[in-house]
This record gives structure tokens, sequence and C-alpha cells, in this order.
């Protein structure tokens, strides 16, 4: 039994390997460096060395380019940077991802005002656009964080299934415990490097030596 649900939780874990490329979240930060102006960093998933996913940043009307827009492939992604400008600033304005709805990839935003004030959203193909918030609150913050946490955690199998391997597995409930903190935590802090770009790992071999895990 024990030994079934192991092959089982692999073959899942495998299963969500194989869709990675799919499923790799971009991102979107905006950090207004002056009254009405913006750096842009756009990143999303590469597909190969010259291909990008096929979703674009729909900006506020009015918004120009103070100096041509920089982009470049790197480690599995294709980002672009953008300093941007707009009489008034953007606050009140929508901010939408063209492309969004007909993919299986979600977009984190991160919106940074003078004050320091951050504003994050999370874009779907369910939810393509947002309206910048003037001064979005720390419980706002928490609260976009946490909804994206509990559904990143029921939606994603391959977690549930190691979760399951463990109770199955260990007895001791309070090794379960410190074995799930250090997961959820060690997950967290690479899921954050990967989407910032501290860490890049290319998508083939990882894939590979996954697979070779799976069948040795």
């Amino acid at each position: 039994m024990i030994r079934f649900v192991i092959l089982f939780a692999l073959a899942a874990l495998q299963g969500h390997t194989a869709q990675a490329d799919e499923l790799r979240p971009g991102y979107l930060e905006l950090r207004q460096t002056a009254p009405d102006t913006y750096s842009m960093l756009f990143k999303i998933p590469a597909r190969g060395d010259d291909l990008r996913l096929a979703i674009y940043v729909s900006l506020p009307e009015g918004m120009r380019d103070m100096v041509p827009p920089r982009s470049a492939f790197n480690g599995g992604a294709y980002t672009e940077r953008r300093t941007i400008r707009r009489e008034g600033g953007i606050a009140g304005q929508t901010i939408s991802i063209e492309g969004l709805f007909v993919t299986a990839t979600d977009v984190l935003v991160r919106v940074e005002s003078l004050n320091g004030a951050t504003q994050i959203e999370r874009l779907s193909p369910a939810k393509t656009g947002f309206v910048v918030q003037s001064a979005p609150g720390d419980w706002e913050v928490v609260t976009t964080y946490l909804h994206l946490g509990i559904e990143h955690i029921l939606f994603g199998f391959d977690h549930l299934l190691f979760v399951l391997a463990l109770v199955i597995l260990v007895r001791d409930w309070r090794r379960i415990a410190g074995s799930v903190t250090a997961f959820t935590v060690a997950h967290s802090l690479t899921l954050a490097a990967a989407t910032l770009g501290f860490v890049n790992l290319p998508g083939p071999p990882v894939e590979r030596l996954s697979r070779s895990a799976l069948s040795s």
C-alpha cells in the first residue's frame, strides 16, 4: 500500500514537471521613481532561446517611454525593462495583460509608490487586469498573499501528495509538522528567488534529472 502511494505521488510529480513550462508565473513590477515616472520590469516564461510567451502589458492611455525599452532572453525567461512616464501618474488607472486569457499562466504584479506603499495583485486567465490604488493598505497586501498561498496549496496536487505520503510513512506528528514546515519555508524561498530572478535553472536539465530519478 505504501509503495503504491509513493509511486502514485511520483507519477503525479512527473506530470506536474512536464507541464511546468505552461504553469510558470510571470512577474510585473512598477516602481515609482518620480511623481510621473515609473521603472517597469516585466518577466515571463521563455519558450526556447528566442521565443516568448505571447502576453503583453497594456498600460494606461498617455503612458510613454522615456528611453528605448530593453529586452533579453536569460535563464529560461524573457525580461523587459522600461522607464515610462504619464502625466498625473497611474493611480486610479487600469493595467492589464493582453493574451493572458488563453494561457495557463498567472502573473504576479507589484506596484510600489514613492512613499513605499506597495500594491500586490495576482492576474490570471480569469482576471487579466486591475486598478492601481493610490495607497494600498498593509491588510490588503496580507490578504492577497494569503489568498495566493491557500490557492497554491489547494491546487498543487504534488504538495498534497507529499503531505499524504508523510502522513502514511511517519507516525510521529511532531516530525510531520517539522517536515511540512521545512518544506513550506524552502518552497517559499525557492519560488520567490526564481520569480525575482535571483536563481535561474534551465528547464530541460532539471526535467531530465527528475525523470531519471523517477525511473531509477
